[in-house]
């Protein structure tokens, strides 16, 4: 019945994030990222031409690749933050809130490792490690302070609310639901 479905709603939708609808959200992630870091470049004081995902700084070229738009970051920031937030057993705002506030941080995490890279090619005339070599390892050294910056947030969220049911009641819920279901299962 209703209690079995709001049981299984969760795990059926935590299903939607292997779905390719990410996909979608490429290019106006793409097109986000590109904004802010010609920005915050441009505070920063770094020259910087734009055309469409292509930066140029006066020390070389960049592209934002699909790569470099924050699919994954937010992708897996939302996954992460919804398993969280059943784990603390959080109630569909604080959840929301949740997920929202791990979306933003998704975001500003992704745009703070592209504009770091390319801020370090300016410096540096591209010859820093992350322009000449690598920078994936810079994106996973930014990514787990991340999640865990989720977790912190998710307690803290979950720390100011009041039990959903009481553990004596949901004790008898269970009893009740694991008679209901032995003759079904013994059939």
């Amino acid at each position: 019945g209703p209690q079995v479905a709001r049981r299984a709603a969760a795990p059926i939708a935590y299903l939607y994030f292997a779905i390719p609808l990410w996909e979608q959200l490429l290019p106006f992630l793409q097109s986000l990222t590109t904004t802010v870091a010609e920005t915050v470049l441009g505070v920063m004081g770094v020259p910087t031409q734009v055309e469409g995902h292509h930066v140029t700084i006066p020390s070389g070229h960049f592209s934002i690749v699909e790569g470099c738009s924050g699919k994954r970051y937010l992708m897996i920031s939302l996954a992460f933050a919804t398993l969280a937030g059943a784990i603390e057993r959080l109630r569909w705002r604080r959840a929301l809130a949740l997920l929202s506030i791990a979306a933003g941080l998704a975001l500003v995490t992704n745009w703070l490792r592209v504009v770091t890279i390319i801020y370090a090619g300016h410096v540096t005339q591209m010859q820093s490690y992350l322009v000449a070599n690598e920078h994936k390892s810079f994106g996973y050294a930014l990514f787990i302070p991340l999640l865990l910056a989720i977790l912190w947030v998710a307690r803290r969220i979950g720390r100011g609310q009041q039990p959903a049911v009481a553990p004596q009641i949901a004790a008898e819920s269970e009893r009740r639901t694991a008679r209901a279901v032995w003759p079904v299962t013994a059939s």
